[in-house]
């Protein structure tokens, strides 16, 4: 994916595939992995399974969605509105952050 760009780095306890518990089939996003490490999948028929048997989860995780969507939002605007200099400065932070 030459031409992509990134928008939001989820942190090495986020998660990805938020359309899922928003209630979505599909998302025009991809995800990848940047930094060795290991991830773990969750099929989304297990998802909406552990979901729907616990309100609280479902609870955690629409704010966690949430908070995801303002540092997208914030990264975004960082992105339009920093220098150069700035915005390497945060990317690092970020990456850094995560690992």
């Amino acid at each position: 994916m030459a031409d992509a760009s990134r928008s939001a780095l989820p942190a090495a306890k986020g998660m990805t595939g938020s359309a899922v518990v928003l209630g979505s089939n599909r998302t025009p996003h991809h995800t990848c992995m940047q930094v060795a490490g290991e991830g773990h999948r969750l099929a989304v028929p297990k998802l909406r399974e552990l979901m729907t048997k616990s309100a609280a989860l479902q609870g955690i995780l629409l704010k966690y969605v949430q908070a995801f969507m303002v540092q997208t939002a914030h990264t975004a605007i960082a992105n339009a509105r920093a220098t150069l200099t700035e915005r390497l400065t945060l990317e690092t932070r970020l990456i850094y952050s995560r690992l």
